[in-house]
């Protein structure tokens, strides 16, 4: 077995009550940090630029809102796009993480998109919300120290390892199997990229 198929076996097993307790707090923690960071970042002028967009291209009225503007609904996808911008401006974890990047940022929208556990009581949806963060969290850290200082040069790891992150958070949801979540992460790192070229000369590539 590889590498990946020992960690996606252990992931995929894992269970509120195998986390130790400084693991739990500290999730919660970084959760408050990004659900925090809409609030700081909401009046920056490129914000606004990308929230008048999403406002054009719509839907308005559904069913997700938009956490610094929470007068608004829309879809998730577009919820999702007004929200990841505006987290990147304040996230404390782009600073705390060893391979450098907004883990929270990734990981947290990718959570977003799913139902919080029906059926549930009050205790066991909050339970639920933890486990696939922790899964999305480690993976992308195991991926980004992976990677390394080198990768880092060249590339902007939270479009690269968080994306194989974001990717365990969604498979970890869905209740896939091993081997099914091996192919989401599988899938997810052939799509991922996240050159910092950019910055250079402006134009912004799809690989």
């Amino acid at each position: 077995e590889s590498r990946t198929e020992n960690l996606v076996a252990w992931v995929s097993q894992l269970r509120y009550d195998d986390l130790p307790r400084p693991v739990v707090e500290q999730t919660k923690e970084l959760f408050l940090d990004w659900l925090a960071c809409p609030m700081a970042g909401k009046n920056h002028p490129a914000i606004s630029v990308i929230d008048t967009f999403v406002q054009e291209m719509g839907p308005a009225g559904d069913r997700s809102e938009i956490i610094h503007d929470p007068d608004r609904s829309t879809s998730q996808a577009s919820a999702a796009f007004s929200t990841g911008p505006v987290h990147t401006l304040w996230s404390k974890t782009t600073c705390m993480i060893p391979p450098y990047f907004g883990i929270g940022l990734i990981q947290n929208l990718s959570d977003g998109r799913f139902p919080d556990g029906p059926g549930r009581s009050p205790r066991g949806r909050r339970r639920w919300s933890i486990v696939p963060r922790v899964v999305g969290y480690y993976v992308a850290c195991r991926t980004g120290e992976y990677l390394g200082g080198s990768h880092y040069q060249k590339s902007h790891t939270t479009a690269t390892a968080g994306v194989v992150g974001a990717a365990a958070t969604a498979a970890y949801l869905l209740r896939l199997d091993p081997k099914q979540m091996l192919s989401t992460i599988g899938t997810a790192g052939t799509q991922a990229a996240g050159w910092w070229q950019f910055l250079l000369d402006a134009l912004f590539r799809i690989a």
